[in-house]
């Protein structure tokens, strides 16, 4: 309604901007996700090799025919047939975030101090981690790299062998076209230099969890850790509500005595399968989709046997300036390894949108 009065809206009409003061809050607000569990719980390495090698070696296979089982007195000692050692390395690749800074973005009065080159930086940093999460979680083969900036677009860099491409003992594909992972050795030897191959996506069932638990035990593994994206843990989760879920009484170690401290839990995180294998359920935030955002991997892990490998850890350093700005390049060069394949696991081609069945 029209006042005679000069109010709010008078001010507000101004042309070119008004003149009225803007009121905004001095913090500018973020919820992107920067854990990285997967780097969080596999170990460290250092490097001073582009490529990173180490070595594996198995016990006697058990024959209960072999000579050596039961000797003649005073025959010669049996031939050593005991398995022989295997030699395994990754490649190392470079990442960076680069940060680009006008001297008036760092001079003007900004919002929560927005311009200023230190805080550009830090957001960088954490960019990049989050960044190296998602690739070593990725399905991407090793490459050496051949360093031929001239032709990228044929050579191509250096790149790490993401966890999916370790994993082929214990891998599970959908049907179709679904193969696991090859290394560039004979008997899994030298790197992983072929990805696998993504076969028709299927929804989770609990005994392919259940049967790969089983297998990587037998081979020997004890594996503490399940990841996957959030929607297909929350899936898992939801399924050991269900009647089809082969568990006992659902537990919990929540004190739950006084009435104040009662608490409805809906969600399951730690499911203790056969053999006494106690999982961890770990929704990772950073794990992508793949086959246009349609599947996903399903990790059942001991994190004992991972590691991440640093030819030069997280580095920022200055540029050279090209103008009036100030440039910085937050690199890191790192490699994933897995130095025993057979104590984890991967169920590939998961349809996140589709329920758990038993």
């Amino acid at each position: 309604m029209a006042t005679f009065n000069r109010d709010e809206r008078d001010y507000d009409a101004v042309t070119v901007g008004g003149m009225i003061r803007e009121d905004v809050m001095d913090k500018i607000y973020r919820i992107d996700p920067e854990e990285t569990y997967f780097h969080d719980l596999a170990g460290r390495e250092s490097s001073n090799n582009i490529y990173k090698e180490f070595t594996q070696e198995d016990l006697d296979a058990i024959d209960l025919t072999a000579t050596d089982c039961a000797l003649v007195d005073g025959m010669d000692a049996p031939a050593d047939t005991g398995s022989t050692e295997r030699r395994l390395g990754t490649y190392h690749q470079q990442s960076s975030k680069t940060v680009k800074q006008s001297h008036r973005a760092q001079e003007v009065d900004t919002i929560a101090n927005v311009g200023a080159l230190l805080r550009r930086v830090m957001i960088k940093q954490k960019s990049l981690r989050r960044l190296c999460e998602a690739i070593a979680l990725s399905n991407q083969a090793g490459q050496p790299g051949d360093g031929d900036e001239a032709n990228i677009s044929t050579t191509g860099p250096g790149k790490t062998p993401g966890a999916p491409s370790w994993l082929v003992t214990h891998s599970s594909e959908g049907a179709t076209l679904g193969a696991p992972p090859e290394y560039s050795g004979a008997n899994n030897t030298g790197y992983p230099d072929t990805a696998a191959t993504s076969g028709d996506i299927r929804a989770l069932s609990d005994a392919t969890v259940q049967q790969m638990v089983e297998d990587i035990y037998t081979s020997g593994g004890n594996p503490t850790t399940i990841m996957s994206t959030p929607k297909v843990i929350g899936a898992y989760s939801d399924f050991h509500f269900g009647s089809d879920a082969k568990i006992a009484t659902l537990q919990s170690d929540k004190a739950q005595g006084k009435a104040d401290a009662l608490t409805a839990y809906g969600y399951v995180n730690v499911v203790a399968t056969k053999f006494d294998i106690v999982l961890t359920l770990v929704p990772n935030r950073q794990q992508q989709l793949y086959k246009a955002a349609t599947a996903a991997d399903f990790f059942i892990l001991d994190p004992t046997y991972w590691f991440i490998s640093y030819l030069q850890g997280y580095r920022t350093e200055p540029l050279a300036k090209t103008g009036t700005a100030d440039n910085r390049q937050i690199t890191v060069d790192w490699a994933v390894g897995c130095t025993a394949e057979k104590a984890n696991g991967v169920i590939r081609d998961i349809d996140p949108s589709l329920a758990v069945t038993a």
